[in-house]
């Protein structure tokens, strides 16, 4: 029993430095990136498949909505499978038994500036608790968490990754948040 805590204190430990490495490494710009073509349906299809036996479990509905005919795109497929993953676990570990966790995916065309650029929109839906309106203009910050009690669920480090390995894409991410209704992120990633 001592052993396996040990373990468990060391992969924790791991995947922190690992995490505060992948942070070093985006402010100075230095993340390795290996872009290929990615084409979302499969890539998609695959990489959510684990999280429907997750749900099950956690007595939370999971839906995704994945057209066949997105645009294929340019990506470095272990990073965004990354970001993604980190999305959805924070979907699944904020919403309660009963709520659903939603995964969209289509394409939003540029605005203003960007009048003329397409985008991959992938949308991580939540029915959780909501992030306080105060909390939102922070949540990229590394270390930074809503709530203290938030601090056994890890360090803080996962949205500002996500939203740095998003920036090597030269996308963005948005979020959109209610207390007591729920969560979206939205990557946007240039196609």
């Amino acid at each position: 029993d001592t052993l396996g805590k040990a373990e468990d204190s060391c992969t924790r430990i791991k995947n922190l430095l690992d995490e505060m490495l992948e942070i070093y490494r985006s402010d100075t710009g230095q993340i390795p990136m290996e872009f290929s073509e990615i084409h979302p349906a499969p890539w998609l299809t695959s990489l959510l498949g684990q999280y429907h036996l997750r749900a099950a479990t956690a007595g939370v509905e999971f839906q995704v909505a994945v057209p066949e005919s997105l645009p294929v795109f340019r990506g470095d497929h272990l990073k965004l499978d990354r970001a993604l993953v980190n999305l959805v676990d924070n979907a699944f570990k904020f919403t309660p038994r009963g709520g659903a966790v939603r995964v969209e995916a289509g394409v939003e065309f540029g605005s203003g500036v960007e009048a003329g650029l397409r985008f991959l929109r992938l949308s991580v839906i939540d029915t959780g608790r909501g992030i306080p309106a105060g909390d939102l203009p922070f949540i990229f910050d590394p270390f930074r968490q809503t709530e203290r009690s938030d601090a056994s669920k890890g360090v803080g480090l996962g949205l500002a990754i996500v939203q740095r390995l998003v920036a090597a894409h030269r996308g963005q991410i948005r979020a959109q948040s209610q207390v007591g209704f729920g969560s979206n992120f939205s990557l946007l990633l240039p196609c």
